[in-house]
């Protein structure tokens, strides 16, 4: 959503995603053009701190 890398690191068995809940928020602001893999933890902790601020940028 911020188009920096998300820094997923599941295909090594452990990463920030799976002990991190991205809130629903968050992903209803995604559309059919973005892929949910766009999202990062920098992204999912600035919304957690004011999702009323948060912004896509497209």
């Amino acid at each position: 959503m911020c188009h920096k890398a998300n820094e997923c690191s599941a295909e090594l068995g452990s990463c920030w995603c799976f002990n991190t809940s991205i809130p629903a928020g968050l992903k209803a602001q995604l559309n059919e053009n973005v892929d949910p893999r766009c999202i990062c933890q920098s992204c999912v902790a600035i919304y957690n701190n004011a999702p009323e601020k948060f912004t896509f940028k497209s």
